[in-house]
């Protein structure tokens, strides 16, 4: 039985607006200052395959930023180490995404193809300060 709740010591961000869209979406720039752990929470219809990539840097507009690297991205939909995007199947409906790089800030972006009904969250945990502050 749980004795304790997550809530006080998370934050959650919208990372990717829910929608359809053929092009590249940017998602919004998260700050993850104080997170030791961060999350990236993907839901999607099934109809399509979903390929997205990380943005990370430290500048707040990332003006500095650049694709991260796959050892810094947690996932177990990867097929290659190498690769700089992740792609879920047609099959799936939800992923989620680790985040274990060095820079402040990231953002998550949709790439090309089929339109895609998708949405994305982002789940910033063990916090340096509680309760968690609010980006929104």
């Amino acid at each position: 039985m749980p004795s304790k709740d997550g809530r006080s010591s998370i934050s959650v961000f919208e990372a990717l607006p829910a929608g359809s869209a053929a092009a590249d979406v940017e998602g919004t720039i998260i700050d993850t200052k104080g997170a030791d752990k961060v999350t990236l929470l993907v839901s999607k219809d099934t109809g399509q395959a979903f390929e997205f990539g990380i943005i990370s840097g430290n500048d707040p507009a990332l003006a500095d930023g650049a694709d991260e690297v796959a050892k810094y991205v947690l996932t177990d939909v990867t097929d290659d180490d190498t690769a700089s995007t992740v792609t879920i199947a047609s099959g799936e409906k939800t992923g989620k995404i680790g985040y274990i790089g060095v820079k402040r800030y990231i953002r998550l972006h949709r790439i090309g193809g089929s339109a895609v009904d998708a949405a994305a969250v982002a789940v910033l945990d063990c916090l340096a300060q509680e309760p968690a502050p609010n980006h929104n």
